[in-house]
């Protein structure tokens, strides 16, 4: 990976992407174990599918990678151009209120591109992810950290804690469970098993929830802030109501997108 992180350096942007899109081809023709999983959030999340729409997600997969290699070497000058928002005003007013906010958002879209325009606004910024190879972590960290934002693994409660008694943005992606605190929630009409960490650990701070995401267009990134939750006094229920409902809006509008290929449904 540090390789192809390295070497995307030097190969133009439309190389990569011709190649990603032949390696997406490959992809969905041989996986056949994630091309069914594929099929499968269809089919719950539009009540149908069928193979193109299973190819879109391999590749719109495959091209959001692209990004993620040349990250690095992308300066936020090109970021902040290449990255227009809707609604950008209701993150900024969610952290005018405590100077901090956690942002929730779904394997949806980019992530990665969204966590880095996050810190070129000026923001600190801390993702939550799921126990990963101590070596794939430090990767990660390296391209994110060349923007200034700081990855911490799901587990690390006083890393987390340490964070938010200061300012910053928190991201955290909640719709797929990887351990931990978890309840079978409905979504979609379908039990689905979501981390409730981070809304159990709100209940302490009461910070504004704000949900969000990006997603590649043909030209650019369209980055999308959907809504936002507070209260002085929020309740577990409320905050997990208003996360499932986002998560629907989103997955609904933008299927395949949704980067999820596992069989965590019932």
């Amino acid at each position: 990976m540090r390789f192809s992180i390295l070497l995307s350096k030097f190969i133009p942007k439309l190389v990569l992407e011709f190649i990603f899109r032949l390696v997406a081809i490959f992809w969905f023709l041989t996986d056949k174990k994630r091309k069914l999983a594929v099929k499968n959030n269809l089919n719950i999340i539009l009540g149908k599918s069928n193979n193109k729409l299973i190819y879109k997600t391999f590749e719109n997969y495959m091209l959001n990678f692209v990004d993620f290699l040349k990250i690095k070497y992308t300066s936020c000058d090109e970021i902040l151009k290449n990255l227009k928002v809707e609604n950008l005003e209701v993150l900024e007013n969610a952290y005018k209120i405590k100077k901090k906010v956690i942002l929730l958002s779904a394997h949806l879209g980019n992530w990665e591109y969204a966590l880095s325009f996050i810190s070129c606004l000026g923001y600190k910024a801390m993702a939550i992810v799921e126990a990963i190879d101590p070596r794939w972590l430090k990767t990660l960290n390296e391209l994110r950290g060349s923007k200034g934002a700081k990855l911490v693994l799901n587990n690390q409660i006083r890393e987390i804690i340490k964070f938010l008694n200061n300012e910053g943005i928190l991201v955290v992606v909640a719709d797929r469970y990887v351990g931990g605190a978890y309840k079978e929630c409905n979504l979609f009409n379908h039990k689905r098993k979501i981390p409730i960490g981070i809304f159990k650990i709100n209940e302490k701070f009461k910070l504004p929830m704000v949900f969000a995401f990006v997603i590649k267009e043909k030209n650019y990134y369209l980055g999308i802030v959907q809504d936002s939750y507070y209260s002085e006094n929020p309740s577990f229920e409320e905050m997990l109501n208003f996360y499932l409902r986002n998560v629907e809006i989103a997955l609904k509008k933008y299927p395949t997108y949704f980067f999820s290929f596992d069989f965590n449904w019932k």
